[in-house]
């Protein structure tokens, strides 16, 4: 059949809109890059999200991205007034420009919702800052919910009026060089969450402590907390730097287990008795020295939990779970907490004048 003019015209539209389509289709497949900067260039080339025509909202960039993309973020500060959250955009890349507050990328939170909230399968954030108002207003700079595969390198949060890293019934994720400085509650919060691994972990001045391993039940996700890791490059500069705690001690699935801490970063370990409290926060607390063990030995009431004193507190070496006796810790409780053929060692000079039972085969 012989082609006429407009047929012919007509067909290369049609050849021209089909390789346009499959471009864009495996530019998309292998994952397209958006960018976002501060302010929009003087002078405006390509399409939005081009790094010619970056778009200027960090939560339209989200909106705009299919999985598999990466969204680089420009040096600068953003004023964040909501969440930004990645929901239904597995495998989502979001690469700042470094974690220095004049150099890097910083979202600053300027309402009482939180930071990023992650939702998605895959997803990799990495070097930025998450802060908040010079009065905490914000509650959490980053939660992760139910998710796996997460990649978190590079990113400091700071100032939060709770924790800043909040991580819940996540899987197989990997955390490294996170900085969580000065935060109201916890710096790194983690609860009912199994197969994570930390490396190269800072937390410095967070208000309730380093690192709290949270088993509560609380939610939708199965309770217990598994297969946690810290390797020996992470700081944690709390005197309660790393804590355990079960919030639903009925239910037997609400179990803490497989934690691996590095003994010489937290050599020592406090334990307090459960007794009757219906929950059990703290459970054990790992610190750095002697000296942080015996102040918290010496914690007083706070709310519903009592003086830790009345909590039959046991000091024992991370290094061979032996167990210490030292200021602010009684050589009973260390006596009722033995199994037979445990030894007992005294890690600094004591002076007791109560009486002390010895019912079991200890040195």
């Amino acid at each position: 059949m012989k082609l006429t003019l407009k047929n012919k015209v007509l067909a290369a539209i049609a050849g021209l809109f089909v390789v346009a389509l499959l471009v864009a289709t495996a530019v998309h497949a292998d994952g397209a890059t958006l960018y976002v900067a501060q302010t929009a260039p003087t002078t405006i080339e390509g399409a939005l999200g081009a790094e010619t025509n970056p778009y200027t909202s960090m939560q339209a960039a989200i909106d705009a991205a299919q999985p598999g993309d990466t969204i680089n973020v420009a040096a600068g500060t953003y004023s964040a007034s909501q969440f930004l959250v990645l929901a239904a955009k597995s495998g989502i890349t979001i690469h700042g420009a470094g974690t220095d507050l004049s150099t890097g990328t910083v979202f600053q939170l300027t309402a009482q919702s939180d930071g990023f909230k992650v939702q998605a399968n895959d997803v990799t954030l990495e070097n930025f800052t998450i802060t908040n108002t010079p009065t905490p207003i914000a509650n959490y700079g980053l939660r992760a919910q139910g998710v796996s595969n997460l990649t978190v390198h590079n990113v400091t949060i700071s100032n939060m009026k709770k924790s800043g890293f909040d991580i819940n019934g996540v899987s197989g994720s990997h955390f490294s060089g996170l900085s969580a400085q000065n935060n109201g509650g916890n710096g790194i919060a983690i609860s009912d969450s199994k197969n994570l691994a930390f490396t190269g972990v800072t937390t410095l001045g967070n208000g309730w402590g380093g690192v709290a391993l949270y088993a509560t039940g609380a939610s939708t996700y199965a309770c217990g907390v598994d297969s946690i890791s810290f390797d020996s490059n992470s700081s944690f500069n709390e005197t309660g730097a790393v804590y355990t705690g079960i919030d639903n001690p009925a239910n037997p699935a609400c179990t803490i287990t497989n934690i691996t801490l590095p003994n010489s970063v937290l050599p020592y370990k406090v334990t307090l008795a459960k007794g009757s409290r219906a929950q059990i926060d703290p459970q054990d607390i790992y610190v750095k020295s002697i000296a942080d063990a015996s102040l918290v030995a010496s914690t007083p009431a706070i709310g519903g939990t009592p003086a830790y004193s009345a909590l039959n507190p046991v000091l024992h070496s991370t290094v061979n779970n032996g167990a210490l006796v030292a200021t602010g810790f009684s050589l009973q409780n260390a006596i009722n907490a033995a199994s037979a053929n445990d030894t007992i060692t005294f890690a600094s000079n004591i002076t007791t004048t109560a009486e002390v039972i010895i019912t079991k085969a200890i040195t």
